[in-house]
């Protein structure tokens, strides 16, 4: 049986040929290239006309966002017979929701775009991988059928590298603490978790809850970005008494100079994170630690 064929924008080429290869689809070509006004052209030169396809694009940018919007498009115009989007990221967690009066949520305008796709015959899917609030799916209400992806076999594997033991979970926030909590239960292990409040522009921790004295601590994250909530939460962990504090995340969306402020500040022996953002790629030395998310999105998406 065929599975299909597989397309990626630029910045996921590689995690495409990945899940490509382990899930038995063709690898499709598209030629892009940038005009001297800043347009972005991009012809599909592997036909997809009656066929079942795949897209693979994260949306941590606006020009990702548009790059994949573009692409889908074109894909449903040349006749794709169904169309499936991973998206390894979904950005925009900042504007979820709004605080303030006036404030655009964009994480919702940016699923109305979605939402606005053409139709592909047999039908559109959208899966998201692990996104930052459970309820993003449900900010969709076009014809697309939506869902989550669990990461939760992404941090077993990560976490099985921490001797069960020894190894403390910790939530950095209270955001945190029930996707934190049902890791550890699933895992065996312990867990504990930092209070924290925002003063101004930033942040003050104020409590910790659990026994960390003398325990090899993994702080367990969805997302790093800049990284100054894990900072704080392994400061608070070395004050009650840490033997060693380690960081793991699902998405590596590191602002830049986060990967340099994090190894540089001389707490965590280790970090962790998976490829589902590019910016998680440029690594060295092997800060951050990468497992591959290829595995599971193939799975996800191959033919039953």
């Amino acid at each position: 049986m065929e599975n299909g064929i597989l397309f990626a924008i630029r910045s996921y080429a590689d995690l495409g040929k990945d899940i490509a290869g382990i899930g038995g689809f063709e690898y499709g070509n598209v030629k892009v290239r940038v005009w001297p006004g800043g347009e972005l052209y991009q012809e599909v030169e592997t036909p997809p006309s009656g066929r079942d396809v795949y897209l693979v694009a994260g949306t941590g940018t606006e020009a990702e966002t548009l790059e994949a919007f573009d692409l889908a498009n074109a894909l449903v115009q040349q006749g794709a017979l169904s169309l499936t989007i991973a998206i390894p990221f979904f950005g925009y967690s900042t504007m979820e929701r709004a605080r303030l009066r006036g404030e655009a949520v964009t994480a919702k305008s940016r699923a109305r775009l979605w939402d606005s796709l053409p139709r592909a015959p047999m039908g559109n899917r959208i899966l998201i991988l692990e996104p930052h609030t459970q309820s993003l799916p449900h900010y969709f209400s076009g014809p697309n059928i939506v869902s989550a992806l669990d990461a939760g076999p992404l941090m077993t594997a990560i976490l099985d590298q921490f001797p069960a033991g020894s190894a403390m979970l910790c939530s950095p926030d209270i955001g945190r603490i029930k996707w934190v909590d049902r890791l550890a239960s699933s895992a065996g292990r312990d867990s504990a978790f930092v209070l924290k409040r925002r003063v101004g522009t930033g942040v003050q921790v104020f409590g910790l809850s659990g026994e960390v004295a003398g325990r090899m601590i993994v702080i367990c994250d969805d997302m790093i970005r800049t990284g100054g909530t894990l900072i704080n939460a392994a400061k608070a962990c070395v004050g009650a008494g840490a033997a060693g504090i380690s960081a793991a995340a699902i998405h590596g969306a590191f602002a830049p100079g986060s990967l340099e402020k994090l190894r540089d500040c001389g707490l965590f022996n280790s970090l962790h994170c998976t490829d589902s953002h590019p910016n998680a790629l440029g690594r060295q030395q092997g800060w951050p630690e990468l497992t591959s998310c290829a595995g599971l999105l193939a799975g996800a998406l191959a033919p039953a």
